[in-house]
């Protein structure tokens, strides 16, 4: 009798040959799991992409966020030029809006010259909730000037009278 002790080389290359056999059977079952997740990740895409434009024009119709016109009209704190007199350059914030102040002409050392016509330009800037969207022109005042805007416009221009010798 024959003593077995190890395997032949035909059972070892059986082996091999099913091995092979069923790492290939997974292989290709991989690579078309991998096929259709791709195909359905970019067919999601399409949908996320039809989405998105859909959600861009629904929220140009419908903003999410309410707002309100500025109603206050009279911008307070625009002092009228004094010859010597330190010119401010914003007011105090408004629940409505913010403010920034320029001169025109140039002041010379933040100060008002002897017998110039200054025109202060006011820029309101609108706090959350607040739109100037249906602002109507020339509604904005300010005290001692002319003041005039634009429709829909924060851009004010106070002109004043001429400053004293």
């Amino acid at each position: 009798m024959r003593n077995k002790n190890g395997f032949t080389l035909i059972e070892i290359m059986a082996s091999i040959a099913i091995i092979l056999i069923l790492s290939s059977a997974v292989a290709f079952s991989i690579t078309s799991y991998i096929t259709r997740a791709h195909s359905a990740s970019d067919r999601a895409g399409e949908q996320q992409g039809k989405y998105d434009a859909a959600q861009v024009r629904v929220d140009a119709l419908l903003p999410t966020e309410a707002t309100v016109k500025i109603s206050g009209s009279a911008i307070s704190g625009v002092t009228q030029p004094v010859k010597n007199a330190t010119a401010v350059t914003s007011i105090a914030d408004t629940p409505q809006y913010s403010a920034t102040i320029s001169w025109s002409p140039a002041l010379s050392g933040g100060k008002f010259a002897t017998k110039t016509i200054y025109t202060a330009t006011i820029t309101l800037t609108p706090k959350t909730g607040y739109t100037l969207t249906d602002i109507t022109a020339n509604f904005f005042t300010v005290a001692n000037a002319t003041a005039t805007n634009a429709a829909g416009s924060g851009v004010v221009t106070a002109l004043f009278l001429k400053t004293a010798n």
